[in-house]
């Protein structure tokens, strides 16, 4: 039962300061805040050409940048093989959207 206790006080503790307020010098007015939406964001990496938005989507041209509604494509070498169609890059993407999931079980 203490165990228990214990184990539950330290999850308590550690979710209580990862949402600690930031120091009063770096408080800013949220009223005059913007909020920016990046949606043309590429990853380049191992010939993989994949875009990657600040909201949690990837693998997918949400703000059409190549016209296309999926975003990822492989082999790449550069994104004018995408615009050109260079070697018929173009049509092939090995994932069409994807995101950030969590699961669990209960029980």
């Amino acid at each position: 039962m203490l165990k228990k206790v214990v184990i539950c006080f330290v999850l308590i503790s550690i979710v209580t300061f990862s949402y600690a307020l930031p120091p009063e010098s770096e408080v800013q007015d949220t009223n005059q805040q913007t909020r920016i939406v990046d949606n043309t964001s590429l990853i380049n990496a191992n010939l993989i050409s994949m875009f990657v938005t600040n909201h949690g989507n990837f693998g997918r041209d949400l703000g059409g940048y190549f016209a296309y509604d999926y975003g990822t494509w492989f082999p790449v070498t550069d994104t004018s093989d995408i615009r050109n169609n260079i070697n018929g890059t173009a049509q092939k993407s090995p994932l069409y959207s994807a995101g950030i999931w969590l699961g669990g079980q209960v029980n």
